[in-house]
């Protein structure tokens, strides 16, 4: 039987607990099933955290989410709790190595949910879960540890244990890993798996989903996913084709709240709203989430050798020792200063670009976060789609500089057609409402102008000019006929004759004139029709 919305995210926060093979093995050796109530009963230092952690929050939305870490954890506890009689057959924790965490929990005799755990900040989990795994993301082919360690866990599940039916869960980072593992699973064992959730965990890269590799588990697990998104995290990066993805609607105190707090704090799994079912809620997307996976994807759209030589920079300065981070990083720093230093107007540009963030976030950080840093990354994702072309071309520089410019131009010819447009219709609206002469046109739609006139004048000269021609061809005739005595005269009396250019001149002009205004009143008649 399906689990609900509810049952799989309560499998992803449990991927957050510190259940080990210890604490199993414990319980098992006095005879004691390792249900959820009976693991946390000798674990005191879990509530004892989630106490702590509700006692120092301050702000409301800290607040809500310490109350429903405590809430969930009582319902674990509480023998009530369809949730207590859960066990916790299986736990492969890595964590200090490579920052992964999975957990096999039985939620009946044939039926279980691989749970695993999203990203985490504390000591040096933020290299390993958010430089080391989500970073990477971003470019799949410089290959992912995580999910590595996710695909062999499910082969190891797969192999010690029998259930009917599975489902994959994990919040976050946790989320992607649970799509990779049921994409990625033992063909006999993703038949199995009935559901699989994101919950507002990072997509994918091209890389991945285009990968024949995949191709099989992504098809065979059509239709069973679902990937739910509430803050930026779920907004990154592309989901999988053939999932559900879906915006949720989260607690009244951050859903609809733009200011920047709310945007990157409400990506707890405590402000997920259910209905009376345990189903998830459909919400909208935050503009700030949206600009956030747009430009994540821009960036998994830059070539391989690009983004792999960034990546593998950043990974090489998390890799050396503190003291040599710290040189290295004071050492930037350093000529960081210098070169403001250098360029007053930089630093003056500098200063006052981050004063007006500042003073903008404080007057109003609804504004900041739902109007101007979308509108930066957005700006951001278009040069970062600009470059991109420009990389794509780099075989062909010329080619590729003129594509953008192009572009440029299009983008600048579109503009001011838009602007024409609005301004034409404007002065089209003005005249026809205030200028008189437009009105009188309206009702006298013809030019009172004689062209026939015009034609006949133009006519009458063509003539004389052709007259002048037939005149000078019988001229030139009577040469063979008139004596020597004669002669200069007859050449006298030809130069005088002939074609007038003048007279053309003047036949053009009138040509010319009729067509102007009859022109001029076609015109305005389709202008008025």
């Amino acid at each position: 039987m399906p689990h609900s919305d509810q049952d799989l995210f309560v499998a992803s926060q449990l991927a957050y607990y510190e259940i080990s093979d210890k604490d199993i093995s414990y319980l098992t050796k006095q005879g004691i099933e390792p249900t959820l109530a009976n693991i946390l009963k000798y674990k005191p230092e879990v509530k004892a955290t989630l106490e702590a952690n509700l006692a120092t929050a301050e702000s409301s939305i800290d607040k809500t989410r310490a109350q429903g870490d405590l809430d969930l954890y009582n319902q674990f506890v509480s023998p009530n709790s369809e949730y207590s009689t859960w066990k916790v057959v299986d736990v492969n924790d890595d964590n200090n190595q490579s920052g992964f965490y999975g957990l096999v929990v039985e939620t009946s005799p044939n039926n279980a949910i691989v749970g695993f755990r999203g990203s985490e900040s504390h000591g040096n989990q933020f290299e390993k879960d958010w430089i080391n795994t989500d970073f990477k993301m971003i470019n799949e082919g410089v290959g992912v540890e995580q999910q590595r360690i996710a695909a062999q866990y499910m082969a190891e599940i797969n192999s010690k244990y029998s259930y009917d039916t599975y489902a994959t869960a994990g919040h976050s980072l946790g989320g992607n890993l649970s799509f990779y593992a049921a994409i990625t699973a033992p063909p006999e064992m993703r038949a199995k798996i009935l559901q699989a959730l994101n919950g507002d965990g990072p997509g994918f890269a091209e890389e991945f989903l285009t990968n024949p590799l995949f191709a099989e588990g992504i098809r065979d697990m059509s239709g069973k996913m679902n990937h739910y998104q509430w803050s930026l995290v779920g907004a990154i990066l592309n989901p999988v084709p053939g999932s559900h993805y879906m915006s949720l609607k989260t607690k009244d105190n951050v859903y609809g709240d733009y200011g920047l707090g709310a945007l990157t704090a409400k990506h707890s799994m405590t402000y997920v709203e259910y209905d009376e079912h345990g189903r998830v809620i459909r919400g909208e997307m935050d503009r700030f989430a949206e600009s956030i996976g747009r430009f994540t994807r821009e960036l998994d759209e830059l070539p391989a050798g690009v983004a792999n030589s960034f990546i593998h920079a950043v990974e090489g300065f998390m890799s050396l020792p503190d003291g040599q981070k710290k040189l290295l990083a004071g050492a930037f720093i350093a000529h960081v200063a210098i070169f403001l230093a250098t360029h007053p107007t930089v630093l003056i540009a500098t200063v006052l670009i981050g004063a007006t963030l500042a003073v903008i976030y404080w007057i109003n950080p609804e504004f900041f976060g739902e109007v101007l840093i979308p509108f930066i990354l957005d700006a951001l994702s278009f040069t970062a789609d600009m470059v991109q072309k420009l990389i794509d071309g780099v075989t062909t520089v010329i080619a590729a500089v003129l594509e953008a410019a192009n572009m440029a131009k299009e983008f600048i010819n579109q503009v001011i057609a838009k602007v024409v447009e609005v301004f034409t219709e404007f002065t089209s609206w003005a005249r026809k409402l205030f200028n008189p002469g437009y009105r009188y046109a309206s009702s006298h739609p013809f030019i009172k102008i004689d062209t026939q006139r015009l034609r006949e004048y133009s006519q009458r000269l063509s003539t004389v000019n052709t007259r002048l021609n037939h005149l000078d061809r019988r001229m030139d005739a009577l040469y063979s006929k008139v004596g020597l005595l004669d002669l200069w005269s007859l050449m006298q009396a030809d130069l005088m004759t002939g074609e007038s250019w003048r007279i053309n001149r003047c036949i053009s002009y009138l040509e010319e004139t009729l067509e102007d205004f009859e022109s001029a009143e076609r015109k305005i008649i389709n202008k008025l029709g």
